[in-house]
């Protein structure tokens, strides 16, 4: 297992399974969506996330039942504007992540779900 100092960005070890442990103190909040690595070893940012989970919505061969739920996320309008192009906003569906899931995924947290035509 490899270990990163403070500062230091390394691509993850390939093979059929990897296992990544994250530990961090932090005395104050801390944004850690810098963590958030692709499979090539990139880091992905909030905007290109939203911007992938659109691409997948725009790759659908015919999404229909589009479903968008959040956990107090600030960025949720950002992801409608992009899906807008594909699925006309009042064909969405909207929900709120629970407690149960909140608990276990997080503030700022973003499902997406459709139904693609056989």
């Amino acid at each position: 297992m490899s270990s990163l100092t403070k500062g230091q960005n390394a691509a993850l070890p390939t093979g059929d399974v990897c296992d990544v442990v994250v530990s961090v103190e932090v005395a104050a909040a801390a944004d850690l969506s810098a963590l958030l690595v692709t499979e090539a070893g990139k880091v992905r940012t909030r905007s290109k996330s939203l911007a992938l989970l659109a691409d997948k919505v725009a790759q659908a061969k015919d999404p229909s039942q589009v479903f968008v739920f959040d956990a107090q996320a600030p960025d949720i309008d950002d992801l409608i504007k992009l899906l807008e192009p594909v699925v006309p906003r009042d064909e969405i569906e909207f929900g709120t992540i629970g407690p149960v899931i909140g608990t276990h995924a997080g503030p700022r947290t973003i499902g997406l779900g459709w139904v693609d035509a056989p």
